[in-house]
C-alpha cells in the first residue's frame, strides 16, 4: 500500500519574508523536499522514473484562498517559455490574478538538489 502523505517538508534556500509577515516574498525561491510514506514490505528504495506525471495542489502565495487543485506537472517536459523571458526553464508555471509574473516550480535531478544544498549552505554560513 503505497500513500503520499501530501505534506511538503520545506528546505530553506534563500527564503525572505514578505513585508506583512505573512509567508515569502514574491521574488524568494523556496526550495521544498516531498516526504512519501508507504507501507512495504521487502522494498530497498521507491522512485518516480523521469517521466512520472505529479499531480499537485498549489495555493497562490500572495492569497490564502486562492488554490489550484489536481495540477499535473510532468519532470521530462518544460514548459514554454514566455517571449524575451529570462526565467530558468521549469515544469509547471501558473499566473496567478493580479499578478504580473508567473510562479514557477522546476523539479531538480539529484546533483542539481545537490548543488542548491551546497548553496544554501554558503548563504547560512554552515
Amino acid at each position: 500500500e503505497f500513500r503520499p502523505t501530501g505534506l511538503w517538508s520545506p528546505a530553506a534556500a534563500g527564503t525572505a519574508s514578505r513585508p506583512d509577515g505573512n509567508g515569502p516574498s514574491a521574488f524568494a525561491m523556496v526550495l521544498f523536499l516531498l516526504c512519501v510514506k508507504a507501507d512495504l514490505e521487502g522494498v530497498s528504495s521507491l522512485s518516480l522514473s523521469k517521466d512520472s506525471n505529479i499531480c499537485i495542489s498549489v495555493r497562490n502565495p500572495l492569497s490564502d484562498g486562492e488554490m489550484r487543485e489536481k495540477v499535473v506537472l510532468n519532470p521530462s517536459e518544460h514548459v514554454e517559455q514566455e517571449e524575451n523571458s529570462r526565467e530558468p526553464p521549469c515544469h509547471l508555471a501558473l499566473k496567478w490574478e493580479g499578478s504580473k509574473k508567473r510562479s514557477t516550480i522546476a523539479v531538480l535531478n539529484e546533483a542539481e538538489a545537490k548543488a542548491s544544498f551546497k548553496k544554501s549552505k554558503k548563504k547560512k554560513g554552515g
